[in-house]
């Protein structure tokens, strides 16, 4: 598609590959301890070697890490100028994937009972992308371990299985419970802030369901023939179409690192295109922004608000984040092209 991709993930796939490792060497560890019997130990080369390739990544990822960053800047410098000048949304690379992505993806309706219920498979969908994988693999893997050296002595009848189903269900069940609770305030929130629309909730609500949808991960815009409906993680968004004044790009880098005991280490970069709804509602606010895929912004401002809209001096800024604060859109969302 393009001669380099601003969305570098070498640096993130030895990132993704040592933790696979770390996975691999904890089933290899509790797989040792269920399967040791009568004192043999013919479990302890893999894990010697396992362990002997993780550090040796470890140290590959960090001296990767350095070039990684210096040369993601040096392509972020180029694209920003390229949209200081005007000539990314112009250029003949862009526009022809741009048209083939608005030949291929046509409008449609969201699958969903309702607003809440769509707005809370959003908001856990977010969640869980961000931080699923430690409840879901970690602590199953620390209870099974830690069951497998007690079986013996204190549950010499009862099933293993049956004992680590247990385990990760005392873990997972209070934490999806909580995580759905916290899903059905979104709405709810927004009916309080604009007390005038309580009235109209089931015309929004029809409006939501049939209007024209268009998904990034967990990021939605819905056009609808009377209101405009989003949601931007945080916020649920509606206003009336009258009432948007403009259509404009807002464009972010995120620097992405990790944490840890001896300072922070640098993961990637994630680029973000949204698109920023400027109102004339005071109810509603002077603007909102909902992140989606660049070509899916295109559409919207082409086919519904072609008179408002403008490609002209996009919005760009560049944020440091930390990984475990943010949720990946990269599967989703197509990377600058340049």
């Amino acid at each position: 598609m393009s001669k380099y991709s601003l969305n570098d993930d070498s640096t993130g796939f030895y990132n993704k590959l040592y933790r696979i490792l770390i996975i691999i060497f904890m089933i290899i560890l509790l797989l040792g301890l269920c399967l040791n019997s009568g004192g043999e130990k013919n479990y302890i080369p893999i894990m010697i070697i396992s362990l002997a390739v993780m550090i040796a990544l470890f140290f590959f990822v960090i001296r990767h890490e350095r070039t990684s960053l210096h040369n993601n800047d040096n392509d972020a410098e180029y694209f920003g100028s390229l949209l200081e000048s005007g000539e990314y949304f112009s250029s003949m690379q862009w526009q022809f994937l741009y048209r083939k992505y608005a030949e291929e993806n046509k409008p449609h309706h969201l699958a969903s009972l309702g607003t809440r219920e769509d707005i809370c498979f959003r908001y856990i969908k977010k969640v869980l992308r961000r931080d699923f994988y430690i409840p879901l693999l970690i602590l199953p893997l620390a209870g099974g371990t830690f069951a497998s050296m007690i079986q013996e002595y204190a549950f010499p009848d009862s099933s293993f299985l049956m004992l680590m189903t247990c385990i990760t269900a005392a873990f997972e069940i209070p934490y999806f419970a909580i995580l759905y609770l916290s899903s059905l305030k979104f709405l709810q929130a927004w009916t309080n802030d604009h007390p005038r629309y309580k009235n109209s909730m089931k015309e929004i609500n029809h409006s939501y369901i049939t209007g024209d949808a268009y998904e990034c991960a967990y990021f939605c815009v819905v056009i609808g023939p009377k209101y405009i409906h989003g949601f931007d993680g945080e916020k649920f968004h509606t206003v009336l179409r009258e009432n948007v004044t403009a259509c404009t790009w807002d464009i972010e880098r995120l620097v992405i690192y990790a944490t840890g005991k001896y300072g922070e280490r640098y993961l990637g970069d994630e680029y973000r295109f949204s698109i920023r709804f400027q109102c004339k509602d005071a109810d509603i606010g002077s603007s909102f922004k909902i992140t989606l895929d660049q070509f899916q912004i295109k559409l919207i401002m082409d086919r519904y608000f072609p008179k408002i809209s403008s490609d002209e001096n996009p919005s760009y800024k560049v944020t440091k984040a930390y990984g475990h604060r943010v949720s990946s859109i990269k599967k989703y969302a197509s990377a600058p092209v340049i």
